[in-house]
């Protein structure tokens, strides 16, 4: 069996990075591709270096649309893929060479209808060495989920990430899934938790074949505004309605809370969005503290708001997130 695989790759102004993040995916020992690109309104050399690069191979194809976001570019790709599975990369990403067959294989061998690989956080880009061996003898294992344990990982951060690359999604079950539009954080995690809601297996594939390129100016080191509690209101709007995983959304509810509360330590504005910080972390912070499933993480910030109070718990965080370098 050699299932069609669709690839979409949201694209603005990445004309430093566009280039090798298709030669990558052109690379890749799985050849039954098809590599969408959506260039969302790019203004930069990003689309002529798409067009030469479709030229080169007749896998790749293009949609041109004026800028709306990285949620409308998804979800055009997801309407134009024709593939049994789809997946995403980001346009400044890479994949080693075995990425795609070792997911696929994994997706077939198990019935699974998400498979969810390893990736790797980079500052700069892998060689081309490293981006061609061999993974397959390294550390092929695996496991296989159901959707509850699945949410599980996801909400408690722990092996599937929030980010929709490194995941092969079986077409004929999600097709119809869409990313939020006008929103500018969490899109991913809101569509990655519907999908792993109906999915009946989840695989994870422990193998890294994805490299995530870190740049500044991430969400978490950006000043504070009020479009970052868009991650809070997402979470607050997920269905719930499964006891299993309603104490890990909680949790999830719980830390958002906490991030947002500490980027606007020291401000005097966002009134309104404090406040709304502190009576979920208020209401929440005992059954955190007494769940015996979440991180050791944040069992630390719910003691240190039970203890010095919610806004000298936020200040001690603040200072600690600061020295690191996690925010501004």
């Amino acid at each position: 069996m050699n299932p069609l695989v669709s690839i979409v790759i949201p694209v603005y102004n990445l004309e430093e990075y566009i280039q090798p993040c298709i030669e990558s995916l052109r690379k890749q020992t799985y050849q039954n591709l098809e590599i969408i690109v959506v260039n969302d309104g790019s203004t930069d050399n990003t689309l002529s270096i798409i067009k030469k690069l479709t030229r080169s191979d007749g896998r790749i194809k293009y949609i041109d649309q004026k800028n709306q976001g990285v949620s409308v570019a998804r979800n055009r790709g997801i309407e134009e893929s024709c593939g049994d599975y789809f997946m995403f990369v980001d346009g400044d990403d890479v994949m080693k060479a075995q990425a795609v067959s070792l997911m696929v294989e994994a997706a077939l061998e198990t019935e699974a209808d998400i498979v969810c690989a390893g990736i790797e956080k980079q500052i700069e880009y892998p060689s081309n060495d490293i981006l061609l061996r061999d993974t397959k003898n390294i550390n092929n294992a695996r496991s296989v989920l159901s959707s509850d344990e699945a949410l599980k990982e996801l909400l408690y951060e722990k092996r599937i990430t929030n980010g929709p690359f490194a995941k092969l999604f079986l077409t004929k079950k999600f097709k119809a899934n869409r990313f939020p539009e006008g929103v500018s954080i969490a899109e991913d995690l809101y569509f990655n938790y519907k999908a792993l809601l109906q999915a009946r297996t989840v695989t994870l594939l422990y193998t890294k074949v994805y490299y995530y390129m870190l740049r500044q100016g991430s969400a978490m080191q950006t000043a504070f505004s009020s479009k970052k509690m868009d991650g809070l209101r997402i979470l607050m709007q997920l269905p719930n309605e499964r006891k299993p995983i309603w104490r890990a959304l909680q949790t999830r509810i719980f830390m958002e809370a906490a991030y947002d509360l500490v980027q606007m330590y020291g401000t005097r504005c966002f009134s309104e969005e404090r406040e709304a910080c502190i009576k979920i972390i208020s209401s929440n912070v005992w059954s955190v503290l007494k769940n015996k499933d979440a991180a050791i993480k944040n069992k630390i910030y719910a003691l240190l708001f039970l203890v010095l109070g919610v806004q000298g718990g936020a200040g001690v965080l603040a200072v600690r997130l600061k020295a690191k370098g996690n925010i501004s």
